[in-house]
């Protein structure tokens, strides 16, 4: 397993433990999601861009997984993959 893999998996554990109690049912949800995700990533010793690349593949992660119904999925995977939602540094962009 490589080191990037390791963190992934470091991360991901880490976020499940802080998310487990939310539902993906609201914007609001997404966005506390979201919140985890920084708090999560925020104290590994990672590069901004690898950073950036972590935490997109957290929040896909986190959509995958959840029970929200397939075409909310398939809409929400589709605003990260098409970079409609970016995260960069400490922000979070949205672009219409």
């Amino acid at each position: 397993m490589s080191d990037n893999e390791n963190k992934f998996d470091d991360c991901f554990c880490k976020l499940h433990e802080k998310i487990k109690d939310i539902e993906i049912k609201t914007d609001d949800d997404v966005i506390d999601i979201l919140k985890q995700v920084f708090i999560v990533i925020g104290v590994s010793d990672l590069e901004d861009e690898t950073q950036k690349e972590l935490a997109m593949k957290l929040v896909k992660k986190v959509v995958e997984d959840s029970s929200v119904n397939d075409l909310d999925k398939f809409f929400l995977l589709d605003l990260i993959d098409n970079g409609i939602i970016d995260i960069s540094g400490n922000c979070i962009y949205w672009y219409p």
